[in-house]
């Protein structure tokens, strides 16, 4: 998927339900850092799924959801759709608004504005839910050089402990993240 199929989501978004702010996570909100798709293994944006949320309406996500999301018209007709995420389950660290890229261009989203994490921030989502699939997709990140695992050992002291990321799960995470370090480094707590 691409900027395009992006914009296309989201101009739509708007469309249907006047939310003029949206968040995008997931592994698509890397190409709000990364204009030039190229500099990205196009393996880490294999996702059909746009995962954003209305920032200021959140009401409007089941709206939403109904028209653009998994196996609707729209999914079946153009390949990709919107997930939804609620702001307050993804595991981020807690500065990471500080970090965020916005992007409000009117011809590409149709008047919609969107923000999502800085990569570094988005990785550390991806590994602190612990999956497979998620380890993957960093792992093609710092192999590409698009992810500094250096960073991600700054950070992850950042995320909150909770239910979802408790204190043996940041354990995992950390001892994950120093194994990517090259071998004159180290991830200090």
């Amino acid at each position: 998927m691409s900027m395009d199929s992006i914009a296309h989501v989201l101009r739509a978004a708007h469309q249907i339900s006047g939310a003029n702010k949206f968040t995008l996570m997931g592994s698509h909100a890397l190409l709000l850092e990364f204009s030039d798709e190229s500099d990205i293994p196009t393996n880490m944006l294999r996702s059909q799924a746009h995962t954003i949320w209305p920032e200021d309406h959140p009401e409007l996500t089941d709206l939403i959801r109904g028209t653009l999301g998994r196996k609707t018209p729209f999914h079946q007709h153009f390949g990709y759709y919107a997930d939804f995420l609620d702001p307050g389950s993804a595991i981020l660290p807690l500065d990471w608004a500080d970090r965020k890229i916005t992007r409000d261009d009117p011809a590409l989203f149709g008047g919609a504005i969107v923000t999502g994490p800085e990569i570094h921030d988005l990785a550390l989502a991806k590994i602190c839910v612990y999956r497979e699939s998620e380890f993957t997709w960093v792992d093609m990140g710092i192999n590409a050089g698009i992810i500094d695992p250096q960073e991600l050992c700054d950070r992850i002291m950042e995320v909150p402990e909770s239910r979802e990321f408790p204190a043996q799960k940041r354990l995992d995470v950390f001892s994950w993240i120093s194994s990517r370090l090259p071998d004159d480094e180290e991830c200090h707590e």
